[in-house]
């Protein structure tokens, strides 16, 4: 839920992504090095870059620093390494990047966690003369088989027509989405646009596909996600939460063309039944517009901002199982959220005619934290 309601007072910031709750799943791959003093930790994670690079993260507390392996890219980058300083940590327990000597990473803010998940931006330079804050997420325990995802997700997404698009806000042709996806044994998937498949008998917005590993010796626990009558349209991975709901993250990377996913981001997670207990509680979320802000959820009614605050109404379950819905009180702004895993946050704005944030809400994509 867009908890929620864009405010005529923010200003645009860098695009942040906020995720991380400890998850587990089959495998753990760690760097090589000696053991981290007390309280500090040394972890590689399988992430996403998503204007279309899949990238190995490590994250060393002990000595302040970071590495990147680039595993697969749409922008010819395949097999660029490279590392850097953090230079310090925030009171909320992220870490601030600095720029890497080789000039692919400029800075960022990164929020991770040992055995978990790793979220936030990397200005990158991913294309020569262009640089763009890129979305991050992954986790450390990825899930190593497609039968071990085999299921019926929601999902929520933004997409965008070019590989040079970073920040869905202010980019021609940006949207974001939501629906449900099923993957099956058969290593296939359908995706449905703005339905429920599993009650729908056709979909009249639907598209499918087949999975297929990328490249089980250099990424492992990636895997090809390919539209049917495409080339492959983005990478994904998935991994187990701690209460047993899986949560996947796909990079999105197909040429723009008819019926194309474009590029950008999908979060999902398993269609289950939410109640309040799952959903209730304090969050930190970012979006691409006002930046971090603290949200109460309490029941059917969220509270919001930093400044001043907004309230709205949610419900549960709907459109479908495991969606919810968001209003907020001037009933100019609405959307679409899930709640995946152990408290990651996902939501997109449904196209609004009215307020001053209407040229764009179609674009409102916003995930977060509950802490």
């Amino acid at each position: 839920m867009n908890p929620f309601t864009p405010k005529a007072y923010a200003m645009p910031i860098l695009a942040s992504l906020l995720l991380s709750s400890c998850g587990g799943s089959t495998t753990t791959s760690s760097l090589t090095t000696t053991a981290p003093p007390p309280g500090s930790f040394i972890q590689s994670y399988t992430t996403s870059w998503s204007a279309g690079d899949i990238v190995q993260l490590g994250i060393n507390t002990a000595t302040m620093t970071y590495t990147f392996k680039i595993l697969l890219s749409n922008h010819n980058l395949a097999g660029k390494s490279g590392k850097g300083n953090i230079t310090s940590q925030n009171a909320d327990g992220s870490f601030n990047l600095a720029a890497s000597p080789d000039g692919v990473v400029f800075g960022g803010k990164l929020f991770a966690v040992k055995n978990g998940e790793v979220s936030g931006y990397i200005s990158a330079s991913l294309l020569a003369g262009y640089t763009f804050n890129v979305p991050v997420l992954g986790t450390s325990n990825p899930i190593q088989t497609i039968p071990s995802m085999a299921g019926t997700y929601n999902y929520v997404s933004y997409s965008c027509p070019t590989a040079t698009s970073g920040n869905v806000i202010g980019t021609a042709g940006c949207a974001t989405d939501f629906g449900t996806m099923s993957i099956a044994n058969t290593f296939t998937f359908l995706r449905c646009n703005q339905q429920d498949l599993s009650t729908t008998a056709a979909c009249t917005s639907s598209s499918t596909g087949t999975l297929s590993v990328a490249n089980s010796a250099a990424v492992p626990g990636v895997f090809n996600m390919t539209r049917n009558g495409a080339a492959v349209s983005g990478w994904m991975f998935a991994y187990t939460a701690a209460n047993g709901k899986r949560v996947a993250v796909v990079d999105l990377n197909e040429t723009a063309a008819a019926g194309s996913y474009g590029y950008g981001q999908m979060v999902m997670t398993d269609q289950v039944t939410v109640a309040a207990a799952d959903i209730d509680g304090k969050y930190a979320l970012f979006n691409f517009i006002e930046g971090a802000k603290p949200t109460t959820i309490a029941g059917a009614t969220y509270s919001t901002g930093s400044t001043s605050t907004t309230t709205g109404s949610i419900n549960l379950n709907t459109p479908w199982p495991g969606m919810i819905s968001w209003s907020d009180s001037t009933a100019q702004y609405g959307g679409n959220s899930i709640i995946a895993g152990t408290g990651i946050f996902a939501s997109q704005m449904t196209p609004s005619t009215v307020g001053p944030f209407s040229s764009f809400t179609s674009k409102w994509f916003e995930v977060g934290l509950k802490h």
